[in-house]
């Protein structure tokens, strides 16, 4: 009998797999689909579910982990109480790699990635600014006074 053509030890080696990839991208984002894979393991060796019963508890123990679980694991890895992920930057600071208007959803680089960032007073090019909030995926900023 060869060990792969069981599909709960398919689902199992994936949960692993997944649990190890976490390590090496930051966010705690790949835990939760870690977790389906092995919930959905699990199922299938206690049921015996169809290929496509396997993929849907897959997908539904992934997103059901995700959305009840992120918030806690980012909490207890940053020892905040009220975390919130939308909120991560805010505080970090950044260099004006170019002129921003006021107002003009600009590119700027953080973290090495480009964000789209408004801004309601101008900053120069070389100028440092901060993040003051986050509108979706656009980064709220505002010039750095440095005293």
């Amino acid at each position: 009998m060869d060990i792969f053509s069981n599909p709960e030890i398919i689902w199992l080696i994936a949960g692993i797999l997944l649990l190890l990839l976490e390590f090496a991208i930051p966010g705690v984002l790949v835990i939760f689909f870690s977790f389906g894979a092995l919930v959905t393991a699990l199922l299938t060796y206690l049921t015996g579910m169809s290929a496509w019963m396997q993929f849907f508890s897959f997908v539904i123990f992934s997103v059901l982990f995700l959305f009840l679980l992120r918030k806690r694991f980012l909490s207890l890895m940053t020892g905040s109480k009220d975390i919130d992920p939308d909120e991560e930057f805010v505080g970090h600071k950044g260099v004006a790699e170019n002129d921003i208007p006021a107002s003009q959803i600009v590119r700027v680089e953080f973290r090495g990635t480009q964000w789209s960032a408004i801004s309601e007073i101008s900053i120069l090019k070389g100028q440092r600014f901060i993040i003051t909030g986050i509108d979706g995926l656009t980064l709220k900023i505002k010039p750095l006074i440095e005293v």
